[in-house]
């Protein structure tokens, strides 16, 4: 079966989504932004203004939850539209940005956001939705647990030599989803045995041996989260 691999980081106002093929080929973005310059359609959209400038914040965030809803159905589309009619069957591996680092107000508010996009991968029978935290992407692509944007940017253009700057402020997201795809990817293929552990860089290698606290099982022992019919 042929497969699609999808990096995922979502926010509460803006999130990229990047699209790459089994053998790692670009296969395009999809992004929601902030600034209405950055917002270059189809790939780009901001939330409307009319959402954003709502002063009741109880009212604000139920129109932005709607809204968001409708948009990842969107995105679902757009995943779906990564493949060509030639496949018959195509399984879709999602990676998507953990927000176990945010606290109080804030991790409600992603939560409920990134819940919505979650959801939506869950209900598609031919999806595997993997969640990582932070610092395991940042790990993964840069060999550093605490790299800023920067240096995921470097990273990223550096080993892939991919350069998405040309999305303007939604570049950040992007990278960090890239660099998720590629997480998705690579899982797959050491799943497959065409990569072997010890053939990745350290990072990426600690990345699938690493435990902690809230998951005392390594990466490879843990399944996808998939929805059986």
């Amino acid at each position: 079966m042929s497969y699609i691999t999808i990096g995922a980081d979502v926010s509460v106002n803006h999130a990229g989504f990047v699209a790459l093929d089994e053998a790692g080929v670009f296969l395009g973005v999809k992004y929601l932004c902030v600034k209405k310059k950055d917002a270059k359609p189809p790939e780009g959209i901001c939330i409307p203004q009319e959402i954003m400038k709502c002063k009741d914040v109880v009212l604000r965030s139920l129109m932005r939850l709607d809204w968001l809803n409708r948009f990842y159905g969107a995105v679902s589309g757009w995943i779906d539209g990564r493949v060509g009619r030639e496949y018959i069957d195509t399984a879709f591996y999602v990676a998507m940005e953990d927000f176990a680092f945010a606290k109080g107000h804030e991790a409600y508010q992603i939560g409920a956001t990134a819940g919505l996009f979650r959801l939506e991968m869950w209900r598609r029978s031919n999806t595997y939705l993997r969640l990582h935290d932070p610092f395991s992407v940042k790990l993964f692509a840069t060999d550093e647990g605490d790299a800023d944007k920067v240096l995921m940017r470097t990273a990223v253009m550096t080993y892939w030599g991919v350069d998405l700057d040309r999305y303007g402020g939604a570049a950040e997201d992007l990278y960090d989803a890239y660099a998720l795809a590629q997480m998705a990817r690579i899982e797959v293929q050491v799943r497959q045995g065409k990569i072997r552990l010890e053939e990745l860089p350290e990072g990426q290698r600690r990345v699938f041996l690493r435990v902690t606290k809230a998951n005392p099982v390594n990466l490879l022992d843990r399944a996808w989260c998939h929805r059986e019919q």
